[in-house]
């Protein structure tokens, strides 16, 4: 789940996040491989995880223990339960496998970092390398994200209204969803989402609320995550 015990609360804006001591070097963005083959994004942030390779979708937790630059991560993999490239969405669900990480934070730069290691499920172990994306660098204010976003023929409309942002989604295939967006820390590109309604898509859709993260990141997107008790959504988004 995403609602993790060490969050900020909304709006907070408070200078550091509650659980400084405990995973914060690890907060942001992260790309890689596991076994130098295909492709794996994750965001850390207060110790939990979330993230997807193409083929599974990761929730889970993350101690980082820094006298020793050691990482451990406690990951259920989920399958891809949908998927549509042309809209940059994508969303897991199903029977969980547990997966290890076991892993070293090589800090190349005050900003950039590197975190090689190995990870293990009951069928398979391997390696796993992970950059950070640079994205962790860039500030958040609720004006960042106003104006239109698309992916495909799916648009993202954003209003500032005091204290939050509300945002919009339609797509060409009748796909509607609505939610808010909330400050966590102005210092840090990752804002609180909650997702309010999303119907009639072909896959995750909610009429209860479901909390989630957002973020512009580096390269200029948008990007969403989205996670209740059976299910994980990653939505991604241009000018």
């Amino acid at each position: 789940m995403l609602g993790c015990s060490g969050c900020v609360s909304e709006g907070s804006n408070q200078p550091y996040e509650s659980s400084y001591n405990r995973a914060i070097a690890l907060n942001g963005f992260w790309d890689g491989q596991f076994d130098q083959a295909g492709a794996v994004r994750l965001l850390m942030y207060e110790g939990n995880v979330y993230g997807f390779d193409g083929t599974r979708g990761f929730t889970g937790t993350v101690e980082y223990i820094s006298y020793e630059r050691s990482i451990s991560m406690d990951l259920d993999a989920w399958p891809i339960s949908g998927s549509n490239k042309a809209q940059d969405e994508m969303a897991a669900s199903g029977a969980a496998t547990s997966m290890a990480v076991d892993a070293l934070l090589v800090e190349q730069t005050d900003s950039a970092g590197t975190i090689v290691g190995t990870f293990e499920t009951s069928q398979l172990a391997g390696g796993l390398t992970l950059e950070a994306d640079g994205s962790w660098e860039e500030s958040s204010a609720l004006w960042k994200p106003v104006g239109t976003w698309k992916a495909g023929t799916t648009s993202v409309f954003i209003t500032e209204l005091g204290s939050k942002a509300k945002f919009v989604g339609q797509g060409a295939d009748s796909c509607s969803f609505n939610g808010e967006l909330f400050l966590l820390n102005s210092s840090y590109p990752l804002m609180k989402a909650h997702l309010y309604n999303r119907s009639d898509c072909k896959f995750f859709n909610k009429t209860a609320t479901v909390n989630g993260y957002a973020a512009i990141t580096a390269a200029g997107t948008l990007e969403f995550y989205f996670a209740d008790d059976s299910e994980l959504l990653r939505l991604e988004y241009s000018r």
